[in-house]
C-alpha cells in the first residue's frame, strides 16, 4: 500500500510519482543492449532475452527492459515482445527498434539487424571413399554409392584421426542406419585413445535404426569401473560386426537441438 497521508485542511497537488535508482531532473544519455552490438543471429526456432541499459547524465544507471517498447519490422521472422524476448520463427532479416522514455519525457532509440538462420553444423564424418576406412581392423569394404560398410570378420570399419575429432561443442552425435538389422551384431564404438584395443564408449545397434547419443555422457570400461570417454578427442568412430552383412548408413551427425533432427 502507498500513498498520502494529510490533515485535511489543505489539497495535494501531485506533480509526478515514480520508481527510479537516479535522482529526478537528470536526462537520459545513453541507451545500450548488454551484449548485443548493433547485429544479432538467433538460431531459427530459438528465442533470445534482451538486457536493455539506460545511463543518465547524472552517471546513474539502470536496467530499463520492461519499461523499453520494442518494435519488430518483420514479425513474420522475428517477433518481439514487450518483456524483451526475441523469437526466431523463420529464416530472414528483421530491424528491431528498442526505444526508452525517460523520467524526464526525453527518450532515446536503437536499432538492431537481427537474422534468423538454421545452424549448420560440420560433417565430421562423410559417407565416402576418402573418408571412410573399412579395415581399422580386419579386412572389409565400403560402397560409397550406396554408403554401404562391410566389415572383416569380428572387424571394424569407420573413421579416424590421428588428430581427433573434437565434439565437444555438441551435445548429440546421431548415427542412422539406412535399414533394419534384427539379427545381426552392429555395435557403433567411439574411442578417446589412438589404440583400437582400448575400452570405449559401445553401442548396440541390434534391431535400432537410430541411436542417439549424448556426447558428455559417454562411458567406458577400464579395469571393472566406467570411465567417462572424452568427446574432445575422438580417435576412432565406427562400427563393428561379425561381418559377411552390409551395414546399410544412412547418417552420422553432430547436433545440439534433438528437434532439428
Amino acid at each position: 500500500m502507498a500513498g498520502f497521508w494529510s490533515s485535511g485542511d489543505k489539497p495535494i497537488v501531485i506533480n509526478n510519482v515514480y520508481l527510479a535508482n537516479k535522482a529526478p531532473g537528470s536526462n537520459l544519455s545513453a541507451l545500450v543492449v548488454e551484449g548485443v552490438g548493433d547485429k544479432l543471429n538467433i538460431e531459427t526456432g530459438k528465442e533470445r532475452d534482451l538486457k536493455v541499459k539506460a545511463t543518465y547524465d547524472d552517471g546513474v544507471m539502470e536496467i530499463v527492459t520492461s519499461r523499453v517498447i520494442y518494435e519488430s519490422s518483420n514479425p513474420e521472422i522475428i517477433t518481439a515482445e514487450p518483456n524483451g524476448k526475441l523469437r526466431a520463427l523463420k529464416e530472414g532479416t528483421a530491424n528491431i527498434k528498442v526505444t526508452y522514455t525517460g523520467p524526464e519525457g526525453d527518450s532515446k532509440e536503437l536499432v538492431i539487424a537481427v537474422s534468423s538462420s538454421v545452424a549448420v553444423y560440420p560433417d565430421f564424418f562423410p559417407l565416402t571413399s576418402a573418408a571412410v576406412n573399412p579395415s581399422i581392423w580386419e579386412t572389409g569394404t565400403f560402397d560409397e554409392k550406396t554408403h554401404t560398410l562391410t566389415t572383416g570378420q569380428w572387424g571394424f570399419g569407420g573413421w579416424q584421426s590421428d588428430g581427433g575429432f573434437n565434439l565437444s561443442k555438441y551435445k548429440y552425435l546421431v548415427v542412422e542406419l539406412g535399414q533394419d538389422y534384427p539379427d545381426f551384431d552392429v555395435n557403433f564404438r567411439l574411442f578417446d585413445e589412438n589404440n583400437y584395443w582400448t575400452s570405449n564408449a559401445n553401442y548396440p545397434m541390434m534391431g535400432k535404426r537410430k541411436i542417439v547419443i549424448e556426447l558428455n555422457n559417454m562411458f567406458k570400461e577400464v579395469n571393472t569401473e566406467m570411465v567417462k570417454v572424452d568427446p574432445s578427442h575422438l580417435y576412432i568412430v565406427g562400427f563393428w560386426s561379425p561381418g559377411g552383412v552390409g551395414i546399410v548408413i544412412d547418417r552420422i551427425s553432430v547436433t545440439n537441438d534433438l528437434e532439428e533432427e
